[in-house]
């Protein structure tokens, strides 16, 4: 309807990162209350009984809840690209 292929591009590929980034964003937090959970009252436990543990270690460290970032960031961004082209080249007509 009139739109510059490079404005179409920048609207399908900056809504698939919007998705990627509220969807990382919902999972890393998720993914911390959890492990905080774990640590304060130890809700999985260890089955057997040979363990030296009774329940199952977790430890929060920030350079892994980055490199999930960033590859949750990569595969929307690689999810969102080939789309976005695909339309931005899409030609339409009005008959």
């Amino acid at each position: 309807m009139g739109a510059a292929e490079k404005s179409i591009l920048r609207i399908f590929l900056s809504e698939g990162l919007l998705l990627g980034s509220i969807g990382t964003a919902a999972g890393i937090v998720m993914a911390t209350v959890i492990c905080i959970l774990q640590l304060k009252f130890k809700i999985v436990k260890l089955a057997g009984g040979s363990f030296l543990l009774d329940y199952f270690p977790v430890k929060l460290i920030a350079t892994d809840f980055l490199l999930v970032a960033a590859t949750a960031t990569f595969i929307a961004f690689s999810a969102a690209w080939f789309p976005a082209r695909k339309a931005s080249r899409q030609q339409f007509e009005l008959r």
